[in-house]
């Protein structure tokens, strides 16, 4: 059987379930971490108790839930329409806002599983996170299209970008009012909303 027989919506729903397993749930954990704490604390220290916290709460599961709907239905939407080489660049692109999250917010905290990880980040890894994902760009820009049934346009990459960076924008800023900084569970959910900004902007775009 031939990959065109197989239901666009069946192959968006395999993506995300690639997707969650090649990286174990991970960003999903912290996603839904950020959900509990900011949903559910009213002070910046319950915020971070209820963060730390291993159990996922009703926030974590809506979040969780609505993420890897969000992202089935768009990934599907990508194969119908023959946009194969957004997936990649999703999931590139969402890598790449982490590590600008890392080099430019403070920690939240004065210890954690990724302090020193966001302590130790700066602008030149920035400037090689933002080179690399343009190589990358180059790459499905120039050698894709070579595959008749793969395309792609600069246009709609950079639109994809732009919805990513805006969304990591938003949620570097609603964490600083929320909890003072990023933890790692932050990043984590930087990872899943840009990744899922990045693909809904490819669907929605002509």
């Amino acid at each position: 059987m031939s990959i065109d027989a197989i239901p666009s919506l069946v192959l968006g729903v395999l993506w995300t379930c690639w997707m969650a397993f090649a990286t174990r749930g991970f960003h999903l954990d912290g996603l839904g971490d950020t959900a509990d704490g900011f949903g559910g604390g009213w002070t910046r220290e319950r915020r971070l108790e209820i963060m730390k916290d291993s159990r996922t709460g009703s926030f974590g599961v809506i979040a969780i839930c609505l993420c890897l709907l969000l992202k089935s239905v768009c990934a599907a939407g990508a194969v119908r329409n023959g946009r194969l080489p957004v997936l990649l660049w999703s999931a590139i692109v969402a890598r790449m806002c982490v590590v600008l999250m890392c080099s430019c917010c403070s920690y939240a905290k004065e210890s954690g599983l990724s302090y020193d990880l966001v302590r130790g980040a700066g602008f030149s890894h920035s400037c090689v996170a933002l080179i690399q994902t343009a190589g990358y760009g180059a790459a499905l820009y120039f050698l894709l299209p070579l595959i008749p049934e793969y395309r792609t346009d600069v246009a709609g990459l950079v639109v994809m970008m732009a919805s990513a960076l805006l969304c990591t924008v938003v949620l570097g800023l609603v964490s600083k009012r929320k909890i003072g900084g990023i933890t790692g569970d932050v990043l984590g959910a930087c990872c899943e909303i840009s990744e899922s900004a990045a693909l809904l902007a490819a669907v929605l775009h002509v």
